[in-house]
């Protein structure tokens, strides 16, 4: 067992922070809270998966939502559960 934690924080020009978010590695797997960002390549295949287990139109995307992370998520998430 592997585990490591990182906090990545973007700041404006003018030094003020914009965000910040605290990530964990553990096992090949990267975290962020207790939901498991998902790389690129997999986003497809992890949006079939959701989707197959459709829960309604607000189960669905709170499910999805405590366990994936991605950028841009829920914009991406809406055009392809419904």
């Amino acid at each position: 067992l592997w585990m490591a934690s990182i906090t990545i924080t973007m700041r404006h020009r003018s030094n003020r922070i914009l965000h910040r978010v605290q990530l964990e590695i553990e096992d090949d797997l990267i975290f962020r809270g207790q939901t498991i960002i998902i790389p690129k390549s997999l986003r497809t295949e992890m949006l079939s998966r959701i989707h197959s287990h459709h829960f309604g139109v607000t189960k669905t995307p709170e499910r999805a939502k405590d366990h994936l992370f991605w950028p841009a998520m829920t914009e991406k998430k809406s055009r392809t559960l419904y």
